[in-house]
């Protein structure tokens, strides 16, 4: 095995890794927060209100921030998965093109060398210069 097949491999690898990683951490989510009831019944205000009122609010604001964080992290974390899986796929079809096979088989059978492409290119054109040379045209 080439040495750029085993980066392309590790690659892959990494890759398959980091994608499963993120995939995992769009499952997360974070809790709410909930606040304890107190256990003696009393009616007591501070300032005209009663003391649990500001705590109750804040849960309330803090907990809409954390479903917006939730929602945040879970498409973050899905679009970073999906990505590193594109990037996995790529390096898969580099590591299999770097193969001694690849280079007998799928780059004869779909003409995928640019060596070729670049042999031909030049054929033709020298071919064309020495048609053109040869009826006089200049």
């Amino acid at each position: 095995m080439k040495l750029i097949s085993i980066i392309w491999l590790i690659f892959t690898v990494l890759f398959t890794y980091l994608s499963y990683f993120h995939y995992e951490q769009s499952k997360n989510v974070y809790p709410d927060f909930k606040v304890i009831k107190r256990p003696v019944k009393m009616k007591t205000e501070i300032l005209g209100m009663a003391p649990d009122k500001p705590l109750k609010d804040f849960a309330k604001h803090f907990n809409e921030y954390l479903d917006n964080q939730n929602k945040s992290n879970k498409k973050q974390n899905k679009l970073s998965a999906v990505g590193y899986i594109a990037a996995a796929f790529t390096s898969f079809i580099s590591l299999l093109l770097t193969n001694k096979h690849a280079e007998k088989y799928i780059y004869n059978k779909y003409n995928l060398n640019p060596y070729k492409y670049l042999k031909n290119g030049i054929k033709r054109i020298w071919k064309k210069m020495n048609k053109d040379h040869r009826n006089g045209s200049d």
